[in-house]
C-alpha cells in the first residue's frame, strides 16, 4: 500500500486505469495544448522538457508519440522546444522502455533538433545559461502599442526649499 504522503503529493498524476509511465509524448502534447488559442504572432512560446525519454507503455496507451507531440508543438502552436536530458543509469531498464540510455538520448536529441529545438544534457554546465539566453533572445520582441506616461509626484520646489533650510 502507498503511504498517504505519497498519494497526497502525486495524487493528480496517478490514474488506476493507465498502466504506463513516463508518457513523454502525451506530456509534451498536453503542455502544447495548454497555451491559449489566441495566435499572436510576436508572442513567445517555449517549453522546457526535462526527461530521460524512458517511456514504459506495454499496453500502447500513449496517445502522442514524442515525434507527434513535437509536430504539434512546432507546427500547430509555433512552440520552441528545449530538451534537457538526464537519467539515472541504475534505473534504466531497456526491457521495459524498449530503448537503452544512449538510444533514448539520441531519440530525444533528434526529435528536438529536427523540430528546430535545442537539446542539452542535464550535467552540461552551460545548459541553464544557454536556455536562458535563447529564451531572452526570443522574448526580446518589442510589443507595439500606445504608451502613456504619468507623472504623479514631482517635489522639485519643496525639495529645493528643504535643502535651502537645512
Amino acid at each position: 500500500p502507498m503511504s498517504s504522503k505519497y498519494i497526497t503529493t502525486f495524487g493528480g498524476t496517478l490514474l488506476n486505469e493507465v498502466r504506463a509511465s513516463s508518457l513523454i509524448g502525451d506530456g509534451l502534447a498536453s503542455c502544447s495544448l495548454a497555451f491559449d488559442t489566441n495566435k499572436v504572432e510576436d508572442r513567445s512560446r517555449s517549453i522546457v522538457l526535462a526527461s530521460d525519454n524512458q517511456v514504459v507503455d506495454p499496453s500502447g496507451q500513449q496517445v502522442y508519440s514524442l515525434s507527434g507531440a513535437a509536430d504539434l508543438a512546432s507546427e500547430e502552436s509555433n512552440i520552441r522546444l528545449f530538451s534537457l536530458f538526464g537519467s539515472d543509469p541504475t534505473t534504466v531498464d531497456p526491457k521495459l522502455s524498449g530503448m537503452t540510455l544512449d538510444q533514448a538520448r539520441q531519440d530525444l536529441r533528434t526529435v528536438t533538433e529536427d523540430h528546430g529545438g535545442f537539446f542539452y544534457e542535464v550535467d552540461d554546465p552551460d545548459a541553464v545559461e544557454g536556455i536562458v539566453k535563447e529564451l531572452e533572445t526570443d522574448q526580446a520582441t518589442v510589443l507595439e502599442g500606445d504608451t502613456e506616461v504619468r507623472i504623479t509626484d514631482v517635489p522639485q520646489t519643496p525639495a529645493a526649499w528643504l535643502v535651502a533650510v537645512v
